[in-house]
């Protein structure tokens, strides 16, 4: 997994912590970009995943098919349940974690799907985004999956052509975020793996 804005190096199962360079698990996988650890969550690191699935619902509320509300309501057990849905990666910097991102399958045959990305606004422009969408990108493709799909807000332009650096192109696709509000739409994206 390599950027162009970062230099990866692997690192063991255990969240956060540095390995010497080569080291890879083969069922987590983990980098460092500058001082960004990209980590793969296990249920049992659920409180840290609600604080910044929260964080993020909190700074971009329109972006995502939930409510703050909504999730503040998830019990302990919803939370491992979604980190155990497909990989979630989080993106740790020195002071706290910055980033997340998920990789789920898809609805599509054959296609997984890039869910719940979400940078903090400090860290947007800097990588972080990059280092999480090729994660998943190499989760899907190590998967076997021919196809990764993903839904972006209409208008968000930055997360858009973040996705268009990474190979996404839209499909002419397009639903309502969320269902009680059929004015904000998402369109769809896809990138052949």
């Amino acid at each position: 997994m390599t950027t162009p804005a970062a230099r990866l190096d692997a690192h063991p199962d255990t969240p956060g912590e540095a390995a010497p360079a080569g080291r890879l698990s083969a069922d987590r996988t983990l980098a460092v970009m500058t001082d960004v650890a990209l980590v793969r969550l296990e249920p049992a690191d659920w409180p840290a995943y609600r604080e910044l699935r929260l964080a993020a619902l909190a700074d971009a509320a329109s972006a995502f098919g939930t409510t703050l509300a909504r999730e503040r309501a998830l019990t302990p057990e919803d939370w491992r349940a979604r980190i155990q849905r497909g990989p979630t990666f989080v993106a740790r910097a020195p002071r706290g974690d910055v980033g997340t991102a998920t990789g789920i399958q898809g609805d599509e045959p054959g296609h997984a799907e890039l869910v719940g990305m979400w940078v903090h606004p400090e860290w947007r422009g800097r990588g972080v985004g990059d280092l999480l969408v090729d994660a998943v990108i190499e989760w899907a493709a190590q998967s076997g999956y021919r196809g990764l799909n993903l839904w972006v807000s209409v208008g968000n332009d930055r997360a858009e052509a973040l996705y268009a650096r990474h190979g996404f192109a839209r499909t002419g696709a397009t639903q309502p975020i969320r269902e009680e509000d059929p004015t904000r739409l998402e369109l769809e994206m896809v990138r052949p793996l």
